[in-house]
């Protein structure tokens, strides 16, 4: 099992690499398409995938576990949604469409990634939730008398 300090810099490793693909994908894929929906289509994601990111690495930093449970959910929906995407591409690929070839097997790499980005996020949830919080200074406490 790994530390919890190792938790939380693989949640800061991730996140960084998922704005960096996602940067990628928006200014190699979706802004040369010659399509406009194709470039609707991925632009929504992809910014919703930076806009989770930040809130992952606020989660971590700021020990918030409801920023680091919103990213999680996300990747599970996306992760389903990518299955549903590769299974019809596979589909299409086995009636004769091969050209789609490459994007089943597309689908197939992202849903590995966002599995690993979830595994890890679920590793920096337990980190946050089991770190002792200090006390800020100024704090009354209360305790009973005997």
């Amino acid at each position: 099992m790994l530390s919890h300090k190792i938790y939380k810099l693989l949640c800061y490793l991730a996140a960084i690499a998922n704005i960096a693909l996602v940067l990628e994908i928006i200014v190699n894929v979706a802004l040369p398409a010659r399509s406009r929906v194709a470039t609707d289509l991925l632009i929504s994601p992809c910014m919703a995938n930076i806009v989770l990111a930040v809130l992952l690495i606020m989660g971590v930093a700021k020990r918030m576990p409801s920023f680091i449970r919103v990213f999680l959910i996300f990747m599970y929906v996306q992760i389903v949604f990518l299955l549903l995407v590769a299974v019809y591409t596979y589909r299409l690929v086995v009636h004769g469409r091969h050209e789609l070839r490459m994007a089943a097997h597309g689908a197939c790499m992202l849903i590995a990634l966002f599995g690993l980005e979830a595994m890890i996020a679920s590793g920096g949830l337990k980190a946050v939730l089991s770190e002792y919080t200090p006390l800020q200074e100024g704090t009354v406490m209360f305790q009973p008398l005997v």
